[in-house]
């Protein structure tokens, strides 16, 4: 791969899936006393959430000197190493040929997840009632978008 193929590879798409997620599930916090469907996708949320982490885990491990520093990378989006291209060079000699399909899958994810973001952003503007019934659906298809992507994870 190439030098600009590196600078846009798979670490800052990581780094903005993770942020992605956090901004999901912390809006979706908000209406966490609405109905149970609402419930059961924010829970379900968040289990995906925690799969993708873990796995994001075991990505960096194969690049990083020690879990400690993975662990930092995903407690930080501001850590010095998500922007260090000899880290992103190194997972993809590590994954080969799937190191491709890595890239498309956060970028899927990525988009599934800032879709959701904006649904669950714009539901400020929907009355008490109609937020209800609007929000499972909207959440649902989201999900239901996301958990589709999400079965074909590296």
């Amino acid at each position: 791969m190439e030098a600009a193929g590196v600078a846009v590879g798979i670490l800052p798409l990581l780094v903005t899936t993770i942020k992605a997620y956090r901004d999901v599930c912390r809006h979706i916090h908000a209406f966490r006393r609405t109905s149970k469907e609402l419930r059961i996708i924010r829970d379900e949320l968040h289990v995906r959430n925690d799969i993708f982490l873990n796995q994001c885990h075991h990505l960096l491990r194969l690049v990083v000197q020690s879990d400690r520093d993975a662990e930092e990378m995903l407690e930080q989006p501001s850590h010095r190493s998500w922007t260090d291209t000899s880290l992103t060079v190194s997972l993809q000699k590590q994954l080969k040929r799937s190191y491709e399909s890595c890239v498309y899958l956060m970028r899927k994810i990525s988009e599934r997840l800032e879709e959701m973001a904006a649904e669950v952003a714009s539901l400020d503007r929907i009355v008490l009632q109609e937020r209800k019934v609007r929000l499972s659906y909207m959440l649902a298809r989201a999900f239901n978008k996301l958990t589709s992507v999400g079965r074909r994870v590296c």
